[in-house]
């Protein structure tokens, strides 16, 4: 208040104590499941397949996590979270590792994904401890691809620019490790090119490149026919080694002396000479050897570096060699990388990568990273250990993984485990979704069926494959969808596969909230399934007359509006449970009330407990109601059929008030879906 001095008109502003309260999301879905790549201690948000690949490498064939979230997407679905399940116990999945010089690295995540990455370290500052680091990601042409950069890293931990922090901050591919070194020169690796598997170069071209004029093994040691050749693959140096702090060095070639400049940097240093003079690089992939001079000089061919023990395969297309200097072993000669055919064209495989840059295959000392023995399905062998993923149950305890995940996010609505209907898994699911005011879409059994016999879901209703009932006092927090669906499989030549039915719902129910609100059933002819080719079985309406009452949803084909979704009920929706959760709208629409007012009333909490505060909170409330009510959310004429707030001194008595209690009703009506349309029709007799 201000200080009332002179005389005067003062203005004060006051606030009016209202809060207003916004809807949450309703269609933000979590998918878990099993991938290869990808982040492992944390739930990753995805706003698009693009960005579902990635992250998580796409589809893998046989695998339905990748699957599911394309047909999301596909059918209208816009926010993911994605929980990658993998097993790092012993023998099974594992980060890729190697130690550059002083610098410990590894891969940001498990699998044999690590091994294609590459690290190139340059602007090594030993007064300063600093250096330039650079991340290559090996592509399926063989050649490398820079995919990350950072600057003055330093390797003091009281730095600004501390190298561990602010990698592991913000790479996507690497870690470091604290207590780290400074790289040093040793750690140099010359450029990688390709040589025929017979060595039989002879005379070269300006603008040739060079081919396998035969097939080797991997490991091969291939020694040149003749005990000179009339060119020079690589560079040899005068020294044994490479002192990227001279800003020159002086490199002999048969007795032709040539001195380079470097500039200081790695990436300066030529790569290759032919015959007397130097062809330029760095080189890009691709690039053919150029001969600048006649084929008048010999040399030895040689490359500055140790030989790796192990290139793993798939590291590099086969026709790519890797030279290397072999101690001991005869004057020109090579190691191969992976067999070829002949004929086949050999490019560099490194280029332009700096000298210094290093695959973590090709780096002594190197962790090979490792995928699981067996991909983690819900529905095959490895069932148990994806459960145990899945549920954090693994023993003995390990980090956190599965739904612990989920529970660090700020809220998910939708929840998919693809293929999963067993009936342990889906009532730890229910549960988790019950206490997370989610709602869990869950599929039937591949072999699943119609009829009373075995997995035959007329005489269980909800089921799980060995016909166990999923109906729980959780269950109206989920909803069960049958049959699967046929679909184009991308990993297969798009021929027709079978596909667990949540990815499409999914983004069915996200399309019906962005275009009609929660309280609208995701059923009914609009609800169709986009990308579908058609359905595991085609039900008739007996059929599906028969799962319904039981609180199956069915997936139907209809001429003229193809494959739709035609059930809205929740698994606790049998007529027989008689559950006031008995239609899927109705119970995502009090899960979003109560998100909502959560999230919304916050405010309130410290604020004095008396009729000021309760007249506040009525107004906030009504006023969300209202505007629901105006949209067409609750059933009745008026606000006062349609929904009730309630707080006032009726229901926060005294006693409640002594214990810091604040107590608010909250009441709506809702719209039930039309299921059974009748039309009865008459005659009329006519009048004469």
């Amino acid at each position: 208040m201000a200080a009332f001095t002179f005389p005067g008109v003062y203005i004060e502003e006051i606030s009016s104590g209202q809060h207003s309260i916004t809807g949450v999301a309703t269609s933000i879905a979590a998918f878990i499941g099993y991938t290869n790549v990808g982040p492992v201690d944390e739930a990753v948000m995805v706003e698009s397949w693009a960005e579902y690949e990635s992250l998580f490498g796409g589809m893998m064939p046989g695998v339905y996590l990748g699957y599911a979230v394309y047909q999301f997407f596909q059918n209208g679905g816009t926010q993911a979270y994605i929980v990658r399940l993998c097993d790092q116990s012993a023998g099974q999945a594992a980060p890729a590792a190697a130690t550059i010089g002083g610098l410990a690295i590894s891969a940001n995540n498990p699998g044999s994904w690590g091994n294609n990455i590459a690290v190139a370290i340059t602007g090594i500052n030993t007064v300063n401890s600093t250096f330039n680091l650079q991340v290559f990601e090996l592509t399926g042409s063989g050649s490398l691809s820079m995919v990350e950069s950072y600057t003055n890293l330093s390797t003091s931990s009281s730095s600004a620019s501390y190298a561990v922090t602010i990698v592991n901050n913000d790479s996507t591919y690497i870690s470091l490790t604290a207590g780290l070194g400074l790289p040093t020169s040793s750690a140099a690796y010359c450029g990688v090119y390709t040589v025929n598997g017979k060595v039989t170069l002879g005379a070269i071209s300006q603008g040739d490149t060079l081919t396998q004029s035969g097939s080797g093994a991997e490991g091969t040691v291939l020694v040149a026919p003749t005990a000179t050749l009339p060119m020079t693959i690589q560079l040899t140096k005068t020294s044994a080694s490479i002192d990227v702090a001279n800003p020159s060095a002086t490199w002999s070639n048969g007795g032709v002396t040539e001195t380079f400049t470097q500039n200081g940097l790695p990436t300066q240093m030529p790569m290759a000479l032919i015959s007397g003079s130097i062809t330029g690089g760095p080189f890009t992939p691709g690039e053919a050897v150029t001969q600048q001079q006649s084929a008048s000089v010999t040399a030895t061919a040689v490359c500055v570096g140790s030989t790796p023990s192990t290139l793993p395969a798939g590291l590099a297309t086969p026709g790519l060699l890797l030279l290397q200097y072999i101690t001991g072993a005869p004057a020109n000669s090579f190691t191969q990388w992976k067999g070829g055919t002949s004929g086949a064209v050999l490019t560099p495989i490194c280029a332009p990568v700096p000298t210094f840059a290093q695959p973590f295959a090709t780096v002594a000392g190197y962790t090979h990273g490792a995928d699981e023995s067996a991909p983690l399905k819900p529905d095959d062998a490895t069932a148990a250990t994806f459960m145990e993923q899945l549920l954090n149950t693994q023993t003995p305890p390990a980090a956190p993984t599965g739904i612990s995940l989920l529970a660090n996010v700020p809220i998910f609505n939708l929840l998919c485990v693809p293929g999963e209907c067993d009936l342990a898994a889906v009532s730890a699911l229910q549960s988790f979704c019950a206490a997370s005011r989610a709602f869990l879409i869950v599929d039937a059994a591949q072999n699943a069926i119609l009829g009373t016999g075995t997995n035959g879901l007329s005489a269980t209703g909800p089921s799980d494959s060995t016909g166990a009932t999923l109906v729980n006092p959780s269950a109206s927090n989920s909803a069960f969808y049958f049959p699967w669906v046929q679909a184009p499989d991308p990993m297969a030549g798009f021929r027709p596969a079978y596909f667990p039915p949540c990815g499409f719902m999914a983004g069915i129910y996200a399309t019906t909230d962005a275009t009609r609100g929660v309280w609208k059933a995701p059923a009914g002819i609009d609800a169709s399934l986009t990308g579908a080719l058609g359905l595991q079985y085609n039900l008739n309406d007996l059929q599906n007359g028969t799962l319904n009452v039981q609180g199956v949803n069915c997936l139907r084909q209809f001429p003229n509006f193809g494959n739709v979704t035609w059930g809205a009920r929740t698994i606790a929706g049998s007529d027989a449970l008689g559950s006031q959760w008995k239609y899927i709208p109705i119970r995502r629409l009090a899960l979003y009330l109560e998100s909502s007012l959560y999230q919304g009333t916050q405010w309130a909490v410290f604020e004095p407990n008396a009729e000021p505060l309760w007249g506040q909170v009525r107004l906030a409330i009504g006023s969300f109601l209202q505007g629901l009510f105006l949209k067409g959310a609750f059933a009745g004429t008026t606000p006062q059929q349609a929904y009730f707030v309630k707080c006032d001194g009726d229901n926060n008595p005294p006693a409640s008030q002594a214990l810091g209690i604040l107590n608010i009703s909250v009441g709506f009506a809702p719209l039930y879906p039309a299921e059974f349309v009748v039309i009865q029709i008459q005659q009329i007799m006519s009048q004469s």
